[in-house]
């Protein structure tokens, strides 16, 4: 493992997949599997791949690398591989398996996963097992754990990420306030975060959702204005997204403005 760490175009692999360069990364991975590495130096470069493809959104190639690292390698330290399927649940849309795989491994590695040594690990997996009980209906739950990865969110990007689901989460409870806030929060925080990751989806769907908190509160010229600014960036192949808009714009109609 130590030969591979200091192997310099595996470190231009983290060094790309940690500035959000996953295709790049994956590239630089790729070639490493062409050169002669042991089977644990292989395993590891698949796990690195598993991330690149979840993040890429190449699910069946993750799934085979996830497989083929399993294969490769003993027991993983905090449930890494384990994890990863978790991620691949949350990605495919499998909430109550994501849910049931995050708390198993919470539950056998809570100490270890907690240790500063995996602390951006931790709030991925905090960040993701949120968005699973949300989806599921467990938002008191969901609240808690999103939470905790508040408390290790160091940046504006992961900040902006967990803000916008906590609010939806509180809205979800009736908590209105409480949602309106951490909209108001993620709002603050996208303007720090890099472009690639504010996407004109992530950016309308949070605008969108401080309008709905705003007109459930009455607050009618805030709504307009928010769902103003969603309509605008809304990208019109999400069409989820502005069907969702034309009908919060159809119940702000009768309510002109003070």
């Amino acid at each position: 493992m130590s030969v591979l760490h200091e192997n310099p175009i595996f470190q231009r692999a983290l060094a790309l997949r940690d500035s959000g360069k996953f295709a790049e990364s994956l590239q630089e991975l790729d070639s490493l599997l062409q050169t002669q590495i042991d089977n644990v130096g292989r395993s590891i470069i698949q796990y690195g791949r598993v991330q690149c493809l979840i993040a890429l959104n190449r699910i069946a190639e993750a799934k085979s690398s996830l497989e083929e690292a399993e294969l490769l390698s003993g027991p993983a330290p905090v449930g890494l591989l384990e994890l990863e399927w978790a991620f691949i649940a949350v990605q495919e849309g499998q909430y109550d398996t994501a849910t049931r795989l995050f708390r198993s491994i919470f539950e056998r590695y809570a100490d270890e996963i907690a240790s500063e040594d995996y602390r951006d690990l931790n709030w991925k997996a905090l960040h993701a097992f949120g968005q699973s009980l949300a989806h599921t209906g467990a938002y008191t739950e969901a609240i808690k754990v999103l939470e905790k990865a508040i408390s290790l969110s160091d940046t504006p990007t992961t900040r902006y990420a967990v803000f916008s689901e906590l609010g939806e989460a509180h809205f979800y409870l009736g908590n209105i306030d409480q949602a309106r806030q951490c909209f108001a929060n993620a709002v603050k925080e996208e303007l720090s975060v890099p472009e690639s990751i504010r996407t004109a989806h992530s950016r309308s769907h949070l605008r969108y959702w401080c309008a709905y908190a705003a007109y459930a509160q009455g607050d009618f010229n805030t709504a307009k204005r928010e769902l103003a600014a969603a309509a605008a960036i809304a990208p019109p192949e999400n069409a989820h997204l502005i069907k969702s808009i034309h009908t919060l714009r159809g119940l702000l109609e009768p309510w002109p403005r003070a």
